[in-house]
C-alpha cells in the first residue's frame, strides 16, 4: 500500500537525516465528495513528527469545506499542540457548529471516514491522491450515500427551529450531493468503456447535470467548483 510505502520511506530517511522537512498532499481526499480520514492523518502525523520532523507544509487546501472542514479543523489543533485528543476535537467541532443535532453529525462523520477507511483497506493502491477520486467515486455504493442523507435529514430535525444549525447541516449536504453525481458518473463511464453505448449517453448527461449543479451552486465555501473544473478530466 502507498501509506506503507511512505511510511517505510520515511523510516528510513529519519535513520540517516538529522531534520526532515513533511510535505504532503493529504488534504486533498476526495476532492469534494464525502471523506473524512482524521484518525489516519493524526496517527501519520504523529509518527513522521516521532521521528525527526521539524517542520511540515500541508498542501492542497482546496476549501472544499463541506467535504473536508472537520478535516482541517483538527489538523490545525494538531498542529499546534500534536497530543489533542482527535475524538474530543471532533466532539468539539459538532457541539460548537450543530448543537442539538451534534451527535447525529458526530455519526455522520464516522460513516463518512467508516467508508473511506474500506476503500483504504480493499481498493486499489498503486496511484495514490488525486488519482483515486474516481475509483473512490465508483466504489462509493448508493447505499452509503442514502445513509448519509439520512443522518442529514435527523440533524435537520433535531436542529429545531435553530435556522442556522439548519444552514450547516445544508452545508454538508452540498458535498453528498456531488458525490452521489460523481457516483453515477463513473459508474457510466465504466460502461461506456466495456462497450455500452446508452452508458456513454448518460455518463454525457450526468457531465452536463454536473455543470449546472455547479452553476446552481456558485462561489461557495461548501465547494470549491472553479478547482474542480480545472481539474475536470480526473473528477
Amino acid at each position: 500500500a502507498y501509506r506503507r510505502q511512505s511510511r517505510e520511506a520515511w523510516q528510513k530517511w529519519s535513520e540517516m537525516a538529522g531534520q526532515i522537512f513533511l510535505r504532503p498532499n493529504a488534504l486533498s481526499s476526495a476532492m469534494g465528495s464525502p471523506a473524512f480520514h482524521i484518525h489516519r492523518l493524526a496517527d501519520d502525523f504523529r509518527f513522521c513528527l516521532e521521528r525527526k520532523m521539524m517542520a511540515c507544509d500541508f498542501d492542497c487546501c482546496y476549501h472544499h469545506w463541506a467535504s473536508d472542514g472537520l478535516n482541517y479543523y483538527v489538523l490545525a489543533k494538531l498542529l499546534w499542540d500534536p497530543k489533542t485528543d482527535v475524538d474530543a476535537a471532533i466532539a468539539d467541532y459538532c457541539r460548537a457548529g450543530f448543537g442539538p443535532a451534534a451527535g447525529t453529525i458526530g455519526e455522520y462523520f464516522r460513516h463518512c471516514e467508516a467508508n473511506m477507511e474500506a476503500f483504504a483497506r480493499i481498493g486499489p493502491t498503486e496511484k495514490p491522491g488525486k488519482d483515486m477520486v474516481a475509483p473512490f467515486a465508483e466504489w462509493t455504493s448508493p447505499e452509503f450515500f442514502v445513509k448519509c442523507n439520512a443522518l442529514l435529514d435527523q440533524a435537520v430535525r433535531e436542529a429545531g427551529n435553530d435556522e442556522t444549525i439548519k444552514q450547516r447541516v445544508a452545508f454538508l449536504r452540498k458535498s453528498v450531493e456531488l458525490g452521489e453525481i460523481r457516483h453515477r458518473y463513473w459508474m457510466a463511464r465504466s460502461a461506456a468503456k466495456n462497450g455500452d453505448r446508452e452508458a456513454a449517453k448518460r455518463a454525457k448527461e450526468i457531465e452536463e447535470q454536473r455543470m449546472k449543479w455547479y452553476q446552481s451552486l456558485g462561489i461557495s465555501w461548501a465547494i470549491n467548483a472553479p478547482n474542480l473544473e480545472f481539474y475536470r478530466v480526473r473528477f
